[in-house]
């Protein structure tokens, strides 16, 4: 067999290995992934599962949630809206503490989902088990705003529209002990820019207090800049500069900073990774937080 011949067929071993891994091994993980331990996430599809293929009547009992999820389903706006004019508890959960503004989500009908929020369903409501089905999760002790994240930048637009709506901005994940402000970084970033900018300048004006510690101890801010969101993180350091936690955290992101430009520099959206450091470094440097009075 000639040295090219043994390339072909190598080839294709690994373009089959390569399609194995990805249809079988990694939902696999995720599947697992789905415990309730510790830093653990529930599995996140980009492709949410078709909505046919979850029932209502397996999630609600009660009458007037049926009848909305009916409506919801066909995307049946006008409907919706009749049956929104009328009385009628939106807050009522079924199965793992869902309700009728995750089947909008399930549905995949973002319009629905906020005429629910403007008629008044809560995004706050707490789950009160693990719900997993096909490529949905929502996590027991958890929110939508913050499970709604797992699913990155495609089902953005339904968190995006809770922001307005949310009463406890600092409910954490009981996996990770993330805020939604430490979420939104962790599952969506992509770099730096005025579009993140302006999503968590919208996240923090729910109230979310920047100083929060996730499972790992890292506050938002500290998060940020270990993702290379250098933008964000100086977004996040100015507003919370005045926090109880502002030295410590800046005290943390200077050693950050520091392993940053020990390293090579790296292409960042066409900018420097070391570059960047410097930019966040000389912020902290004229505002190092006062020292405090003994």
């Amino acid at each position: 067999m000639s040295k090219l011949t043994r390339y072909f067929f190598w080839g294709i071993f690994l373009a089959c290995f390569t399609t194995l891994l990805s249809v079988a091994v990694i939902p696999l993980v995720c599947h697992l992934a789905s415990r309730n331990n510790k830093g653990t996430v529930l599995p996140f599809d980009a492709t949410i599962q078709a909505q046919s293929e979850i029932d209502a009547a397996e999630l609600f009992s009660a009458p007037d949630l049926l009848e909305l999820c009916e409506v919801i389903s066909k995307h049946d706006h006008s409907s919706l809206e009749r049956l929104l004019s009328q009385p009628r508890d939106l807050n009522l959960t079924g199965k793992a503490g869902l309700s009728v503004l995750h089947w909008a989500f399930i549905a995949n009908d973002l319009e629905a989902f906020e005429r629910l929020l403007k008629a008044g369903a809560s995004p706050d409501i707490v789950h009160t088990d693990n719900f997993v089905q096909g490529s949905i999760g929502f996590l027991k002790g958890s929110t939508f705003p913050l499970d709604c994240l797992q699913y990155g930048r495609e089902k953005l637009a339904f968190f995006d529209a809770t922001l307005p709506y949310l009463q406890s901005p600092n409910h954490r994940s009981p996996a990770t002990d993330q805020t939604i402000l430490h979420a939104y970084i962790y599952h969506c970033f992509t770099g730096s820019g005025p579009a993140i900018e302006d999503i968590i300048r919208r996240i923090m004006i729910t109230g979310v207090d920047p100083s929060i510690q996730d499972f790992r101890s890292r506050t938002a801010a500290e998060l940020a800049l270990g993702v290379n969101m250098f933008d964000a993180c100086l977004f996040i350091l100015e507003a919370s500069k005045d926090s109880s936690r502002a030295k410590a955290t800046q005290d943390s992101i200077r050693e950050l900073l520091d392993e940053k430009l020990r390293s090579p520099p790296l292409a960042l959206n066409g900018r420097i990774i070391s570059e960047e450091a410097q930019v966040v470094k000389f912020w902290m440097d004229e505002n190092a937080p006062l020292p405090s009075e003994p």
